[in-house]
């Protein structure tokens, strides 16, 4: 007892806003700002219909480009399952996406060429979209039923019912839109999706001047992933037990070294 005593006497007291060794800010001090060294851009998506990119400097927040989402939703119902609001299969929507260099793409029902806006000089860039529209086919509806419209919720298989309403009462349409998606590559290309992974992706594949250097297929029910400077890297057998990734060789057209040169 009398050395617990002696050693309570030596240790030296603690002074307010310190626990242990470990010394804690006062609740009355300002906290520090977080520094953000490089602008950053960004793809805010809040929860409407509003798809905006944004450059984020220190405590700035400056809006590059916003887009209000084209398109047309559904609600599908059964007295067995859920209610579930989608969006209508293949049916003409906006199309954002932020590239990797800061330029961002972007492709309107209501307008006839897909844009993509050059950041660092604030310009827009008018591209043209290739004419062919491409066939939707079974395969591609049910890709789009088992990947649109989720089967099971918490283990249970609820929403089973409302896939066999979409096989009744939905109405796909004959071709796809123009645009169904984009990508780019490191040498700048942007890459645009024309069709589904149901019957085999369809890319076009643009210089970053605008020219259409040429068009890919992936096998069926692959989907890429990104695109790098060895290959496009795609998830295969999507909604089975085989699911896996691969990596295909970029298109030989797209390797060759005049290509090279023209996107140097």
């Amino acid at each position: 007892g009398a050395r617990a005593r002696d050693r309570a006497r030596r240790r030296p007291s603690r002074g307010a806003g310190e626990v242990g060794d470990r010394a804690v800010r006062s609740t009355n001090s300002r906290p520090t700002p977080i520094e953000i060294p490089i602008p950053l851009l960004l793809l805010a998506v809040p929860f409407t219909r509003t798809r905006s990119v944004v450059r984020v400097a220190g405590a700035r927040l400056d809006t590059i480009v916003s887009v209000e989402l084209e398109g047309r939703r559904v609600e599908l119902s059964s007295d067995d399952a859920p209610s579930l609001t989608v969006e209508a299969p293949f049916h003409p929507a906006t199309v954002i996406r932020l590239l990797e260099g800061g330029d961002v793409a972007i492709w309107s029902p209501s307008r006839p060429q897909l844009i993509r806006r050059v950041t660092a000089r604030g310009e827009d860039r008018r591209i043209s979209i290739g004419k062919t529209l491409y066939a939707v086919d079974e395969a591609d509806r049910q890709f789009w039923i088992q990947t649109e419209i989720p089967r099971d919720f918490m283990g249970r298989p609820v929403f089973e019912p409302l896939r066999a309403v979409a096989r009744r009462t939905l109405d796909f349409p004959r071709t796809f839109p123009p645009v169904m998606g984009f990508a780019d590559d490191p040498s700048g290309r942007l890459w645009v999706r024309r069709t589904t992974a149901g019957q085999g992706e369809v890319w076009d594949v643009l210089h970053a001047d605008g020219r259409l250097l040429g068009s890919t297929r992936l096998p069926r029910n692959c989907a890429v992933l990104d695109i790098a400077v060895s290959g496009v890297v795609a998830k295969c057998a999507m909604g089975t037990s085989n699911g896996h990734v691969a990596l295909f060789d970029l298109p030989r057209w797209l390797r060759s070294s005049r290509d090279k040169e023209g996107a140097g």
